[in-house]
């Protein structure tokens, strides 16, 4: 077992291993089901329609479900640059993969 103290704002100067990289995913990916159990068990422990301050500015938490929204997907950037060749004619390059 190793333990090391991470400073705040302390950057990592290597990129992560494929091990590191594949723990790491491991422990921080949720699975939809498991993030809204979590979401509603917090909506039932701080039972939030009984809160003082909430009351107080006329707040009201709809803790029976979630609110659906529609959601749209954004077009993948576009990198222009001029060419090294001429130094007149544009080059468009399409970023597929997000990285």
């Amino acid at each position: 077992m190793e333990c090391c103290a991470i400073q705040p704002w302390q950057r990592s100067i290597k990129p992560l291993t494929t091990d590191q990289r594949s723990r790491v995913t491991r422990k921080t990916v949720v699975n939809p089901t498991q993030r809204y159990e979590r979401i509603m068990d917090v909506l039932q422990i701080r039972q939030f329609n009984e809160d003082k301050y909430l009351k107080g500015i006329g707040m009201r938490i709809d803790d029976q479900q979630m609110i659906t929204v529609n959601a749209r997907f954004i077009a993948p950037p576009e990198i222009k640059y001029r060419s090294s060749r001429d130094g007149k004619s544009e080059i468009v390059e399409r970023i597929n993969i997000g990285k």
